[in-house]
């Protein structure tokens, strides 16, 4: 997740928090993809029921270009992409070199742990 996140970093799962709030686009979350032995932190830019386009300099959904964190350019990981009812897609910061939904697909809801809270750095 650089450059929100540093490798190594601790971070900070607020593990309660989708029991009392709706998942939103840019939340940054903490989930397991296929085994409860391995763990991500991505953000979320897909919601259920998109279609995502991401291309070299921009993400589409529906359409529409994402406001992203961090400029994208050249990125070489570019297709079409659609969630399902209960799926979000999720997406490194490092867009050119990130394993996430572009790889490994679309995520259920039931996958999340919990919810990273953004810390902004004191001045």
């Amino acid at each position: 997740m650089e450059p929100t996140y540093k490798d190594g970093q601790i971070l900070k799962v607020d593990a309660d928090y989708y029991n009392l709030n709706v998942i939103e686009r840019n939340d940054i979350v903490y989930f397991y993809k296929d085994q409860k032995d391995k763990y991500y932190v991505k953000r979320i830019i897909g919601l259920p029921n998109e279609e995502i386009k991401v291309m070299k300099d921009k993400i589409l959904i529906e359409g529409i270009q994402l406001e992203l964190p961090y400029r994208l350019t050249d990125n070489p990981n570019v297709g079409d992409y659609s969630t399902g009812a209960n799926e979000y897609f999720v997406i490194g910061d490092n867009y050119g070199n990130s394993l996430d939904s572009r790889m490994f697909g679309s995520i259920r809801k039931e996958q999340f742990i919990g919810k990273i809270p953004v810390v902004i750095p004191h001045s």
